[in-house]
């Protein structure tokens, strides 16, 4: 087994989703900090799609197990019993069903989830104490029943638990569950079982590719992703050059470009790279090649500034080496840099190399928790997104007030209702929030 074969999965998902499976389309729910944050992030973002991230890994003989995990419900103390006991008092069922939500938390406890007389909230919260207790009997316990599959989906995903995927009803769910444990048993033979044409061929491919079985890579339906699967696995970038022919020529280019980024990675080697035609495919490959051997120098291969920049800033954030941002031309793009390194880092002495004063102040703002840092931001849009994210940060949606954009207000204040959910590790997201949205004054 090789290293290079899990980063390759982030980019094998998203080629697979473009090639032979539904493509979702992405949402932002707040605007860019800056025009120059905006076109930096974009590059860093694809970049980190073809970008390559090397984990050793081991392999192992496959074995495909049945548990189920069992935990002790934890004692409610008199104390915090008699708190719950208050929700009981609430006439409204809405609002005693939130009641006994707000206990998740700090109680943990499924017979909070009994109480509860909203079905769906009720099943939000058994489908968070399963979770979170790891105990996945009470998944058995949720209502509805495609709730209940996705609970069954996760522990089995987690667990790598093929019995648990078996007796999911839902057909996406059940192949999900199937295609999640395959790469971690390392056992092709259960994407046979898989249903859905497209979750099976990606299951072959990822194998293939893991497992460096050609054999496994021919049992893939779709052409193009069978033919990408060989020119990996078996590091051939000469197969690049015959992929997607049976798509229009800009379709198929794409195709040969993620093929051949793909093989670079794989050898780790940028001659590879230079078979792709279009500038900026060709340097989001360098940046790949880059990040996995790796070697800042690379980046100088990039047929531009702005992606020489953004190759810099990636391998920056890789591996939190600030002495990469020094190396950016353009002072914005360094400050950038320096932000981005900053919260990764969760250190505001990064925030000092900074010269622009608002991103400067939006870095202390969020590395310091300091709301005082947001108010002397100048730029609205700054302002407004550093409100943003300390309310979110602190989950005060009092912060939101001082939004005097209704959009951004209500984006605010929806996203600071959900930080208790993040918080306390909620896999199931948060329940719908029943509140209104106040209007700015």
């Amino acid at each position: 087994m090789r290293g290079w074969w899990v980063g390759l999965l982030i980019l094998l998902v998203f080629f697979s989703g473009c090639i032979g499976g539904e493509k979702k389309e992405a949402t932002t729910t707040l605007a860019e900090v800056t025009t120059t944050q905006e076109a930096t992030t974009t590059t860093i973002e694809t970049t980190t799609t073809l970008a390559i991230t090397t984990i050793k890994a081991t392999t192992t003989t496959p074995v495909i197990v049945t548990t189920t995990t069992t935990s002790t419900i934890p004692v409610i103390s008199s104390e915090m019993l008699e708190r719950v006991t208050e929700c009981e008092k609430i006439q409204d069922k809405q609002d005693k069903s939130n009641c006994y939500l707000s206990f998740i938390p700090s109680l943990n406890n499924s017979a909070v989830c009994d109480k509860i007389p909203d079905t769906d909230l009720s099943d939000y919260c058994y489908s968070n104490v399963a979770i979170n207790s790891n105990d996945s009997s009470l998944c058995n316990k949720i209502h509805e029943q495609k709730s209940k599959d996705y609970c069954h989906m996760t522990f089995g995903i987690l667990s790598h638990d093929k019995g648990l995927c078996d007796i999911i009803q839902n057909q996406d769910y059940r192949d999900s569950c199937y295609l999640g444990i395959s790469s971690y048993l390392n056992d092709s033979r259960i994407c046979d079982v898989i249903t859905n044409k497209n979750y099976k061929d990606t299951c072959h491919r990822v194998l293939g590719i893991m497992l460096e079985n050609a054999t496994v890579c021919s049992k893939i339906m779709d052409q193009t992703q069978r033919d990408l699967c060989y020119a990996i696995e078996s590091k051939n970038s000469s197969v690049c050059a015959t992929i997607g022919n049976d798509f229009l020529a800009e379709f198929q280019g794409y195709a040969q470009n993620v093929c051949y980024s793909s093989v670079a990675v794989v050898l780790k080697n940028t001659t590879v790279c230079e078979k792709i035609k279009d500038n900026y495919p060709r340097d989001l490959c360098y940046s790949s090649v880059a990040l996995v051997i790796p070697d800042q120098n690379i980046c100088k291969l990039s047929s531009s500034n702005a992606n020489i920049e953004g190759c810099y800033q990636a391998f920056a954030l890789a591996f939190n080496n600030t002495k990469v941002c020094d190396k950016m031309s353009d002072q914005s793009s360094k400050d950038m840099c320096y932000y981005y390194l900053a919260l990764a880092m969760y250190s505001p002495v990064n925030c000092e190399a900074i010269r622009g004063a608002d991103i400067m102040n939006l870095c202390y703002a969020e590395t310091q928790k300091d709301l005082s840092k947001c108010d002397i931001i100048q730029d609205k849009k700054n302002k407004y997104y550093c409100y943003h994210e300390l309310a979110v940060l602190f989950g005060n949606d009092t912060i939101c007030k001082k939004i005097q954009d209704q959009s951004y207000q209500s984006i605010c204040y929806l996203d600071s209702q959900k930080t208790i959910c993040w918080l306390t590790h909620h896999e199931y997201g948060c329940p719908p929030f029943y509140g209104n949205i106040p209007q700015v004054q």
